[in-house]
């Protein structure tokens, strides 16, 4: 699940005081995927999977691929809403060609915390959802990204789908610790 994140109460880190992940959360984080070589120079199209670019700077390093390999950002730069990278010892669009298609990670503990109010979407992934008046909705399965807000699904134990948006009135506590979140399901007329 790549780094998005979800404008909800509370100011939750993905962290403990130690330093160390919260048990369960994933190790790693998707934010991108290189494509293809661009020009002589070694750089690769960029497509960036995450609301934040402060991964995609010059010095900084990306995690590359299945075996995580380290790479160090030589340059960056935008390109037709993309970026062009250019990694450390890639130096030709032959050593640019093998990392095509791959996806690029950065450690969970590398994450920057959010404002208050705002949860990473590998946060709510997972939390049991219970209605306000404390009855068991099922899971929050995923999350789906749309033009206006993120849409929760919820997934009961028969199976069905719970489809909420992320907005005050539906979403009203968040809580990491006891891995919970509450939804109010709107009501129609």
């Amino acid at each position: 699940m790549s780094p998005r994140k979800s404008n909800q109460p509370g100011d939750e880190q993905s962290v403990n005081k130690t330093g160390s992940l919260k048990p369960g959360e994933p190790v790693y984080l998707e934010v991108g995927r290189l494509r293809r070589p661009h020009g002589i120079r070694g750089e690769i199209v960029f497509e960036v999977l995450s609301d934040g670019m402060e991964y995609f700077e010059e010095g900084k390093t990306l995690l590359i691929g299945r075996p995580k390999t380290p790479m160090e950002i030589a340059t960056v730069r935008d390109h037709d809403k993309m970026l062009l990278i250019k990694f450390f010892g890639l130096d030709t669009p032959d050593a640019a060609s093998q990392y095509s298609n791959q996806l690029a990670y950065i450690p969970t503990a590398e994450v920057p915390p959010l404002p208050e109010g705002q949860y990473y979407f590998f946060q709510l992934i997972g939390l049991t959802a219970f209605d306000p008046d404390g009855t068991r909705l099922g899971i929050l399965a995923e999350i789906i990204q749309t033009g206006a807000v993120p849409v929760y699904v919820v997934v009961g134990e028969d199976g069905s789908e719970l489809l909420m948006p992320a907005i005050p009135e539906v979403v009203k506590k968040v809580d990491l610790e006891g891995h919970t979140i509450t939804l109010k399901p709107q009501e129609w007329d």
